[in-house]
């Protein structure tokens, strides 16, 4: 689907019972509702990447009936929609391993300050609730020393962490980014306190070319936004992301 690697690994799943012992409720839900502003600038062409649509939300869901074989019990056959004021009501289509999704192409828009909730019947209902967040506000020189890394700050704004990717325009790829790498990290990621500082490596920035940093600042929800699910296991964010173009070569 896009952004988060959300599958599921029972070495993974392993790792999290040091976590979690006590399992009171079998559905876990993991996602993230996340928009994308195209940025302005006619030299950053993002087609063919995966931040070329305007929105996507994504979840996956998980019986954790027990925590061990979590892993192998992907949630298949549930009806799962998205909802908000502007969207309404869009079905999510079933992907792979318990992995239901909707983009931009299904008509899917991202706006901030509405309520996003996705809803699940499986076994029940169930559902997740979250306030999409505002872009956050961060600028960047548009002209950069090759090979010198960056610091994206929002500490001075109201957000739980920060997702940032670097895309090498004219080479086609992402040289950076921080998004976790697996459940568990995602799970370090959106429980207890975020990273909302994030410090670039100088070899993001290691070639002569156009660079597209994206910076999105991300809210999490907490326990409350969750109804009859595994509050202990199940995650969501949601933010937006606002690109700026940075130059290591001459600008055109």
């Amino acid at each position: 689907m896009f952004l988060l690697p959300l599958t599921l690994g029972c070495a993974d799943f392993n790792k999290l019972k040091n976590t979690v012992d006590d399992v009171t409720n079998p559905l876990v839900m993991v996602g993230a509702f996340i928009g994308i502003e195209q940025p302005a600038d006619p030299n950053m062409n993002m087609e063919g990447t995966e931040f070329a649509g305007g929105a996507v939300v994504t979840t996956v869901l998980a019986d954790a009936s027990s925590v061990t074989d979590m892993a192998d019990h992907p949630v298949g056959g549930a009806s799962a929609t998205f909802r908000s004021e502007s969207n309404g009501t869009i079905d999510l289509v079933e992907g792979e391993a318990g992995a239901y999704g909707a983009n931009s192409a299904d008509g899917l828009k991202y706006t901030e300050g509405e309520t996003a909730k996705i809803s699940v019947d499986w076994d029940g209902a169930h559902s997740v609730s979250i306030d999409a967040p505002r872009p956050a506000t961060f600028t960047i020189p548009e002209t950069h020393t090759q090979g010198q890394g960056a610091t994206v700050d929002l500490s001075d704004q109201d957000y739980d962490s920060v997702f940032v990717v670097v895309y090498d325009v004219l080479n086609q790829e992402i040289t950076y980014d921080n998004r976790p790498t697996d459940i568990v990290a995602i799970y370090n990621w959106t429980h207890g306190v975020g990273t909302v500082v994030v410090d670039i490596p100088g070899d993001a920035f290691g070639a002569q070319s156009i660079y597209a940093l994206g910076v999105a600042g991300l809210r999490h929800s907490d326990e409350g936004d969750f109804t009859d699910t595994n509050t202990l296991l199940s995650t969501f964010a949601s933010g937006k992301f606002t690109f700026s173009g940075v130059y290591t070569m001459p600008v055109p």
